[in-house]
């Protein structure tokens, strides 16, 4: 009973089972198959980053964003259950922070900034502007590649939702930080982005193996600093 009321609540906002799945994959050429399914477990779910100090509009921002992730978290679930075939690679792939090692990097990148009890909300928010609008810049902009070719429609459009809305994310998170009074230091901000930038970047050569579909790989280890070279702006940062 409560998966239904569940379904409705999603068809009411995003409506992901709404989205049409291609089986185009039987058609495709065995890289772009390889391609794309890697392309699809490194979504890390992070909690929210809410504290006792904050005011009823973030609150509200937060809740309705924990809303969101969850339909997106379905959203997987059906691209992943109808894109692979396979039940192991299936398995492998719903548990990616545990059968690949550069996911799990990843996961723990993060909470051991944002689960930190010790770091200050300032560096929290940080880590999750870094999460939002780091971490999935070179998975987010390979699948809009893959649909200039027009390929995985499925993929794609849900590619659009979820990429716009961890944008927003991610310029919440900044504007959060500019109305802290104690914020951390610039070398802690520099020290957070840097590092998640690192880890991003051994991802997509680990794991996300552009390259095989015609992508240059250097160009999105160069879009990688250039996102985040944004986000440093955001937060009125000095470029590194």
């Amino acid at each position: 009973m409560e998966d239904g009321f569940c379904q409705n609540s999603n068809c009411c906002h995003q409506g992901s089972l709404l989205i049409l799945m291609s089986r185009s994959e039987h058609s495709m050429k065995a890289d772009f198959k390889h391609f794309h399914r890697f392309v699809r477990p490194f979504r890390f779910r992070v909690g929210t980053v809410q504290s006792r100090g904050e005011n009823h509009g973030s609150s509200f921002f937060y809740g309705f964003q924990i809303a969101i992730e969850n339909i997106y978290s379905e959203m997987y679930s059906l691209l992943i259950n109808t894109y692979i075939q396979d039940t192991m690679k299936r398995n492998y792939l719903f548990n990616a922070i545990e059968t690949m090692p550069c996911v799990r990097k990843k996961a723990l990148w993060a909470l051991d900034w944002i689960g930190n009890k010790t770091a200050t909300f300032g560096e929290r928010i940080i880590a999750f502007a870094a999460v939002e609008g780091i971490f999935f810049s070179a998975s987010f902009a390979s699948i809009f590649w893959l649909k200039k070719r027009g390929l995985m429609p499925g993929l794609t459009f849900s590619n659009e939702l979820i990429s716009r809305d961890e944008g927003l994310h991610c310029d919440f998170a900044c504007l959060m930080f500019q109305h802290l009074r104690q914020k951390p230091s610039e070398e802690t901000i520099v020290k957070i982005i840097d590092d998640a930038v690192k880890v991003e970047q051994e991802f997509l050569t680990d794991a996300l193996p552009v390259a095989m579909i015609g992508m240059n790989c250097e160009l999105m280890r160069t879009y990688i600093d250039f996102v985040a070279d944004r986000l440093l702006v955001d937060l009125n940062k000095a470029l590194f």
